[in-house]
């Protein structure tokens, strides 16, 4: 299992990933899109030094580590935080902090970005400003997707625009739940 370079769990009931995992040292794809269940990313993910990707797109996961920030090979990160609908449980956890802001400046080599959050957090709204001008700073980015509680916030995007072949930004308050990028 050491020389796995690709573990796909998308689609299954898997509520967290093993401690063993940072066993895994030549993995370069950690997928765990739609997994319903998933709600807390393993610290281990951050001592997975050739991970390329990591998906946790319509997953339930309540924060994004800064471990992940240590992952400086990874080029794709897609992650769907919606813990509003379980914030008691997001109470258990160690740390307040969903998603470490400068995390996403420290993975310099993401070609694509999407962050998918609940609208109505406001621990987006108070930090979102300092994630989008950390993706401003990815030379490399050519994927972004984002949910942007006002229009300001485009004003940063605004020179990253030649540089995106692909981009989706929702802007203000929905109802609906955010749909992943494509």
């Amino acid at each position: 299992m050491a020389r796995l370079q690709v573990l796909d769990l998308s689609n299954t009931n898997i509520k967290a990933l093993p401690d063993s995992l940072a066993n895994l040292f030549a993995l370069k794809e950690l997928l765990l899109r739609r997994c319903e269940l998933f709600m807390k990313l393993s610290p281990q993910v951050g001592k997975l030094d050739k991970l390329e990707e990591l998906d946790l797109d319509e997953t339930e996961i309540m924060s994004v580590l800064i471990d992940v920030g240590k992952l400086v090979k990874l080029r794709v990160l897609k992650v769907s935080i919606y813990g509003h609908t379980n914030f008691s449980k997001r109470k258990q956890l160690q740390s307040n902090i969903v998603l470490h802001p400068e995390m996403v400046s420290n993975v310099s080599r993401l070609i694509e970005l999407s962050i998918v959050v609940d609208p109505s957090d406001k621990w987006w709204h108070e930090l979102a400003e300092e994630v989008v001008k950390g993706a401003c700073n990815l030379v490399g980015l050519r994927s972004l997707c984002l949910y942007l509680p006002d229009s300001q916030l485009l004003d940063y995007t605004s020179f990253m625009y030649p540089s995106l072949s692909c981009f989706k930004f929702t802007v203000g308050h929905q109802k609906e739940k955010h749909l992943p990028c494509a």
